[in-house]
């Protein structure tokens, strides 16, 4: 899933995914930014795959909520931010506004108890790489992804670029899928290949 594409488009990561991914002998969906809406993220685990790829901003919540603490990670959405449209996931805070910048144009934000209450299906022990920042900065939304059938979730603990992140990812999927190692060790030796963001500083994590 690319929701990147919209901000930071690289064809050429796409291609060099696919084609490794191809040539271990996986069938490849790929999903465009445009795509990219609260309902594809409803129906993801119903698509039944063994390793889940999302390219896509994510950003770190921390904020009082209902006399609760949030400290979550929102994936984006493409879909146009309404008050009108989702209303009882949006005051279950299964939703949130999520911004580019801070006078951007709203969007549809996925929180960790969408991911648990109304995505439909399981993942049946898939992989999910949570390719955008902050996604182990916070482990709630990781462990909803394992609490929905997921067996491994890796993502970065903070700041990461579109460009590190896409080398990283490259480097992760040859040695999850062409080398077979497990992984935890193809997180460790990608860190070792690829290392820390260099601007952030930021690390590839791992949670089972």
């Amino acid at each position: 899933m690319d929701q990147l594409s919209l901000t930071a488009p690289n064809p050429d990561f796409v291609e060099t995914a696919t084609d490794t991914l191809k040539d271990a002998g996986y069938a490849v969906d790929y999903f465009p930014g445009e795509e990219v809406t609260v309902d594809f993220y409803r129906g993801l685990a119903d698509r039944e795959y063994d390793l889940v790829l999302l390219r896509a901003h994510s950003a770190r919540l921390q904020q009082e909520w209902q006399g609760q603490t949030l400290d979550q990670v929102i994936l984006f959405t493409a879909e146009p931010y309404s008050e009108k449209k989702y209303i009882y996931e949006q005051q279950l805070g299964q939703l949130a506004i999520a911004r580019y910048f801070e006078d951007s144009e709203p969007l549809f934000g996925i929180a960790p108890e969408f991911i648990r209450s109304s995505m439909t299906g399981s993942f049946d022990r898939s992989t999910v790489v949570l390719m955008g920042c902050e996604g182990l900065g916070s482990e709630e939304t990781a462990r909803s992804f394992v609490g929905k059938g997921a067996k491994t979730v890796i993502s970065w603990n903070g700041l990461v670029s579109a460009a590190h992140t896409d080398a990283a990812t490259e480097d992760l999927i040859d040695l999850l899928v062409r080398q077979d190692l497990p992984p935890a060790e193809a997180v460790a030796e990608t860190m070792a290949d690829v290392g820390p963001d260099p601007t952030y500083g930021s690390e590839l994590r791992l949670l089972e």
